[in-house]
């Protein structure tokens, strides 16, 4: 790890107490993987943030993204004519960062795990909506 990384790391992991949106999260869980990574990896999560998960939900507080919320992100992805197998990716990383925000005590529970993945792996090549009950 470079030095700038690590000090990098180190002025943003020294505040992450402090941070409130999913978007100022992913910045620290960016940063985090930046140092476990290969560049080209990181470019790769980089451009889902920046092209799905930053405009829908970066704006939210951590503790108010609810499965309704998340299922309107995915709604207006399929509506923009994102893939299904896009939409997955999409759903993959936004899980894999909020776990990551309860393992370092942002959240206490993860939306994801109340999104009904399976009715979007089953639906390869149809748009959809998938509000879960």
């Amino acid at each position: 790890m470079s030095k700038e990384k690590k000090k990098k790391y180190e002025e943003i992991f020294g505040e992450v107490q402090e941070v409130t949106t999913y978007g100022e999260w992913v910045d620290c869980w960016i940063l985090e993987l930046s140092l476990m990574r290969k560049a080209s990896s990181i470019a790769i999560y980089q451009r889902t943030l920046n092209k799905y998960l930053l405009p829908a939900l970066g704006d939210y507080k951590l503790e108010d993204l609810t499965p309704k919320i998340i299922n309107k992100a995915i709604d207006e992805w399929i509506a923009n004519y994102a893939r299904p197998t896009v939409v997955l990716n999409n759903l993959s990383m936004l899980n894999r960062t909020l776990k990551a925000a309860i393992r370092e005590g942002l959240l206490s529970e993860n939306p994801c795990d109340d999104i009904n993945w399976t009715v979007l792996a089953s639906q390869k090549s149809k748009r959809m909506s998938i509000f879960s009950s």
